[in-house]
C-alpha cells in the first residue's frame, strides 16, 4: 500500500510509458500497475489523509484500476493521444493526480507533471517545449494555463469515490456502447 506522496515519488521526473524501470525483465510502468491491480484487487492502494474529517480516505487497486481505465480510454479516444505523445498534468497530490499519471502511461503517453505553483511563465514554457497538445487540470488548478498563448486541449478530471465513480463509468461505458 502506499500513500500519495510515497506513489508520486517514484514518478517525480518527465518520463516515457515504455521506459523499463525493474531491473531488466521489460516490463514497464502501466504493465506493472495493470498487474499489480489485477491480482490486488479490493486491496487497499492508495491512502490519503482527509484534513476535514481527520481520517483516511482510501482507494482500493480495484478501484484505481477501473478509474484509469477509463481516463485512458478518454485519453485515447476523445483527446487522440497516441504512443509517445506528452501530456502534461497540473495537479496537487491527490487521488487524481495518481490516476492521471497512470492513464497517461496506460494510452501510452508520455507523463509530464506542472506544478500548480510554480509561475505561469515556467508552466508556459514546459507546454510548449515539450509540444503537449494536452493538459490535465483538476477544477482547482484551471486557471493555471489560462495564460497558454500556444493553443492547447484541456481535460478537467476529478475523481469522486464510491457510488458516484461507478456511475459515472457505468454511464460513461453505456454512453460508448450507444455509439458503436
Amino acid at each position: 500500500m502506499y500513500t500519495v506522496n510515497n506513489l508520486l515519488a517514484i514518478c517525480e521526473k518527465p518520463c516515457r510509458s515504455d521506459e523499463h524501470y525493474s531491473g531488466g525483465n521489460n516490463e514497464t510502468i502501466a504493465s506493472i500497475f495493470l498487474t499489480i491491480a489485477a491480482a490486488k484487487g479490493n486491496a487497499q492502494a492508495i491512502i490519503q489523509m482527509d484534513e476535514k474529517l481527520d481520517m483516511p480516505n482510501v482507494i482500493t487497486y480495484s478501484q484505481l484500476h477501473n478509474q484509469v481505465q477509463i481516463l485512458a480510454h478518454r485519453l485515447i479516444v476523445d483527446y487522440e493521444v497516441k504512443v509517445g505523445d506528452v501530456v502534461c498534468q497540473c495537479m496537487e497530490r491527490s487521488f487524481d493526480m495518481v490516476i492521471g499519471l497512470l492513464a497517461i502511461f496506460v494510452a501510452g503517453g508520455v507523463y509530464c507533471p506542472l506544478n500548480p505553483t510554480d509561475p505561469e511563465e515556467r508552466i508556459s514554457t514546459l507546454i510548449e517545449s515539450t509540444n503537449a497538445r494536452l493538459v490535465i487540470l483538476h477544477s482547482s488548478t484551471e486557471d493555471v494555463v489560462q495564460h497558454i498563448n500556444k493553443p492547447i486541449k484541456k481535460l478537467i478530471f476529478n475523481y469522486k469515490d464510491g457510488k458516484s465513480a461507478y456511475m459515472d463509468a457505468l454511464i460513461y461505458r453505456i454512453q460508448l456502447l450507444l455509439t458503436l
